[in-house]
């Protein structure tokens, strides 16, 4: 909707609501394993001197060494959905200028993630008691597919801008967003709240400032309207563009399953003290470890 609210046609209040749905991405391991519905086996025999798989024997069931990994994905399909919303005030101000302040934000629902079902519970011991923690023993990592994927972003969108005068038009925008979810890599494969936090795409603060400036030089313009130096200074304008923002989101991992579960390397380090406190800041170093 857009409404006017003041008769002098100088103030606009605008919003909007929207909710669009997705589909599974063609390639996706989602969209691959449905032909198997509802779960895959994948065999795979690693050949050696010692223990040789041939043409013969392609298919060993004994001295091979044979690793077994299995998927699924979840039979209560759900159509992956995303609501939107914003509203804003935009104000006609002096000289051309115009200023736009908008709150926008978005959550989706039944967002496709994989998670390890299969995962041991931390502990001390060898492979084979790590195994024998697992919910189902006989196998390693078992990758689930399901679609319990959440996220949501929540921004301020503030613009600032100028229509051509005097050969001079310029935007300057600053946003200061916030994108959370829980699809991210969780070092408790059974307890979503391990990969809730900042989205990989997380933006909090983000400022564009450009313009374009004709020269006034050249036929039509203020300066040097005729002549040789019309014709090599005229017709020119400048474009800069200047953009800054801050980084996305880093988590800090171990190199090592030092939980024991028996899956990938996705344990975090406990924080013990202040990581920026008397930190170098540097490439090399940025925490202080």
């Amino acid at each position: 909707f857009a409404w006017q609210p003041f008769a002098d046609g100088k103030t606009v209040l605008r919003g909007g609501f929207g909710t669009f749905f997705n589909r599974i991405p063609v390639g996706s391991q989602g969209f691959l394993i449905w032909g198997q519905y509802p779960f895959t086996t994948v065999t795979t025999y690693t050949s050696s001197r010692t223990q040789p798989v041939t043409l013969a024997n392609a298919f060993p069931t004994s001295n091979a060494v044979a690793g077994v990994a299995v998927s699924g994905v979840d039979a209560d399909y759900k159509n992956p959905r995303t609501y939107q919303w914003s509203l804003g005030i935009q104000r006609q101000l002096p000289w051309g200028v115009t200023a736009d302040v908008a709150y926008v934000g978005s959550i989706a629902r039944n967002q496709l993630i994989s998670t390890n079902i299969n995962q041991a519970s931390p502990g001390a011991g060898t492979p084979a008691q790590v195994n024998a923690r697992r919910p189902y023993p006989a196998y390693g990592g078992i990758t689930f597919y399901s679609w319990d994927g959440k996220s949501s972003y929540n921004s301020l969108q503030t613009k600032l801008s100028r229509r051509v005068a005097s050969g001079l038009s310029f935007t300057a925008a600053y946003t200061l967003g916030n994108a959370e979810s829980d699809t991210n890599t969780r070092t408790n494969q059974f307890d979503v709240s391990t990969g809730r936090g900042p989205a990989s795409f997380d933006i909090r603060h983000r400022l564009v400032i450009s313009a374009v400036y004709q020269l006034p030089f050249g036929e039509g313009r203020r300066w040097l309207k005729t002549g040789v130096l019309s014709h090599v200074l005229g017709g020119w304008t400048l474009t800069p563009v200047f953009q800054t923002q801050t980084g996305q989101p880093l988590t800090a991992t171990l190199s090592g399953n030092f939980s024991n579960s028996g899956g990938a390397a996705s344990d975090r380090p406990d924080v013990t003290g202040d990581p920026n406190a008397n930190a170098p800041h540097t490439p090399d170093q940025w925490f202080d470890t």
